[in-house]
């Protein structure tokens, strides 16, 4: 199911297409949709999702009676899945904002009463009340997927997408970024975040997921963020960034923390963990 953003214009239909249309081939993130009129598609290369931006022939509304007859609509409307999270409708939305600033757009969907000016906060709150809505309606739908706290994913996503910009600071001294991953107990929809440690590197640690798993020729075993914090903190650095509560290690504490490692008897793992799409996870 797709949820869609609709643009209007306040009595006129006009607006400057080839502007438009210029504002998404200028940008990188967004590629000419095979179709027989203009689209386009944003894609996200961190975060792994897309959404289309489509200057339509015909409107696709089906019904805007109700609206306020002054606002009109031009047939230009994003769209996107409706169980993407939270956090990615937010950059979208960041998308409309800049479009409706520079083209003088209003917006509408229908979990809105009218047409209105741009409000991020009231946008992506009718988006959350769609997503909850459809959450409701089709449950067999929501079980074929695993859920994050919403929270924790919107971290998690602000470290995915300050990667590239770690890579580039620390990188240059050989320290591993590593992808956060998830995993669940079978049978479960809560899934668990983890990090895989090669012990012959050093690394970055996102200190707000639940696990670490190491993954060496000697040890394969996942370890408690706590426990392993409990004994191992004094020797991680924070790193300054948007992303709160990052941490690395050098290459001359990686011989501390194979030692702790190796001397330490932390508490086996009792269940037994699956790892799960990125894509299979929701906020809901």
């Amino acid at each position: 199911m797709l949820f869609r953003y609709y643009f209007f214009k306040e009595n006129t239909r006009e607006y400057r297409q080839l502007d438009l249309i210029k504002f998404f081939t200028s940008n990188p993130y967004f590629t000419k949709n095979s179709t027989s009129y203009y689209s386009f598609v944003y894609y996200n290369v961190d975060l792994d999702f897309t959404a289309k931006f489509h200057l339509a022939p015909k409107a696709m509304l089906k019904s805007s009676e109700k609206l306020n007859p002054k606002y009109l609509d031009t047939n230009v409307y994003v769209e996107f899945d409706n169980l993407t999270p939270s956090y990615n409708v937010s950059l979208i939305l960041d998308i409309c904002e800049e479009i409706c600033r520079d083209f003088n757009f209003k917006i509408y969907n229908e979990f809105l009463k009218d047409v209105i000016p741009f409000k991020k906060n009231v946008l992506l709150n009718a988006f959350n009340i769609s997503k909850a809505v459809y959450k409701d309606k089709y449950p067999e739908h929501i079980a074929e997927y695993y859920k994050c706290d919403s929270k924790l994913l919107d971290r998690v996503y602000d470290y995915l997408s300050q990667k590239t910009l770690l890579l580039d600071l620390l990188g240059i001294n050989g320290i591993e970024v590593p992808n956060i991953k998830y995993y669940c107990v079978v049978g479960k929809r809560k899934v668990y975040t983890s990090i895989d440690v090669n012990l012959s590197e050093p690394f970055v640690l996102p200190a707000f997921i639940d696990m670490i798993r190491i993954v060496d020729d000697k040890y394969r075993t996942f370890i408690s963020l706590d426990e392993f914090l409990d004994k191992a903190r004094k020797y991680f650095h924070p790193i300054e960034s948007n992303v709160a509560n990052l941490y690395y290690v050098t290459q001359k504490d990686m011989k501390k923390i194979i030692k702790i490692i190796s001397k330490t008897h932390f508490s086996p793992l009792i269940l037994e963990l699956k790892e799960v799409e990125f894509k299979k996870v929701l906020d809901i």
